[in-house]
Parts: structure tokens; sequence; C-alpha cells
């Protein structure tokens, strides 16, 4: 890789080379939360959740270590409270006793789990897919999840990586 001693300046990998990269080492990142073509390094949960839905089937480009792992914590969070309404109502619903108010909860507690599985979704994978690129992955490496055994422990593995300047070749 060259240096051209000016930083300010984007420096090539060699003379023949379509990818512009910073510094030596370096990747790009936006400036600003609202810039949607760059990954956001450190990245605040509001910030991270705004982009997600932002680039909701944004498959191309890249995304931060913190904003896959806000929004992960933020599906989980999205999932748990239905969760929490189909198990209580489903324990009511089954008792000696059973009541129709714990039906109805155990019912509105699938609904939600519903919608919110498959209102996400395909942003989940969009944002999975972008957060392999910034870790100089292909994006189908995502589908190693469906290995049985070790799959879903590599694509983890693989979404810890830090940052890759040949990740920017991923950018639009």
């Amino acid at each position: 890789m060259t240096y051209d001693g000016n930083t300010t300046y984007p420096a090539r990998c060699c003379a023949d080379c379509p990818f512009i990269f910073g510094a030596v080492g370096e990747t790009r990142e936006a400036a600003r939360a609202d810039d949607l073509s760059l990954p956001l390094y450190e990245a605040s949960f509001e910030e991270a959740i705004k982009r997600f839905f932002k680039k909701y089937t944004t498959f191309s480009g890249r995304a931060s270590r913190s904003e896959y792992w806000w929004v992960v914590l933020f599906y989980l969070g999205l999932n748990w409270i239905p969760l929490i309404f189909l198990l209580v109502g489903s324990s009511y619903a089954s008792s000696p006793t059973a009541s129709e108010s714990g039906t109805a909860l155990a019912v509105v507690g699938g609904i939600l789990m519903f919608i919110a599985y498959f209102g996400t979704i395909v942003p989940l994978l969009a944002i999975s897919w972008r957060r392999l690129h910034d870790g100089g992955f292909a994006g189908p490496l995502y589908l190693l999840i469906f290995v049985p055994g070790v799959g879903g422990m590599m694509v983890f593995i693989l979404m810890l990586m830090p940052p890759e300047p040949k990740g920017q070749r991923f950018d639009a």
C-alpha cells in the first residue's frame, strides 16, 4: 500500500487501483448521524435505531459494530415484551380457573410477536449483511447461519470482527 504523506488527500492502495482510501489503514466513516452513505462508528442507541429504519432494505454499504449491536439489543427488547404477554396469557389460559383475559393476552402477545418478527426480518438481514461488509467479508457469508451446529457461532464471530479498510469496496 502506498502512502502519499498527506492525510488530507485520499491515498490509493496501488497506482492502478480504483479504490480510494483515507490514510493508510484507515476506514472512512460518517461525519454526521444523518449521513447514511458510510458507517457511523461509536453510534448511540438512538442514532443506530434511526439508521436501522432509514436503511430498511439497503444491503450495500457497511454498518459499524455499534450500529449492529445496538440494533440487536433493540430487537431483543422488542421481542421480549410480546413474549412476556404470550407467556403470562398462556399460563392464565391453561390454569384450572381459565379466564378469557388470559387467552386474550396470549393472542395479543402472539400477534405482537408476529408483527415484530416480520416487520424487522428484512432490515435485520440487511444490517447483518452490511456488518459483514464492514469487517471486509462478503454479505452472503451470513447464510452460514443455516449450517447446523457451528454456523451460528461462525456468524457471531464474524460480527465481532473490527472494521477493515478493504471493506470500503462495498460502499456505494
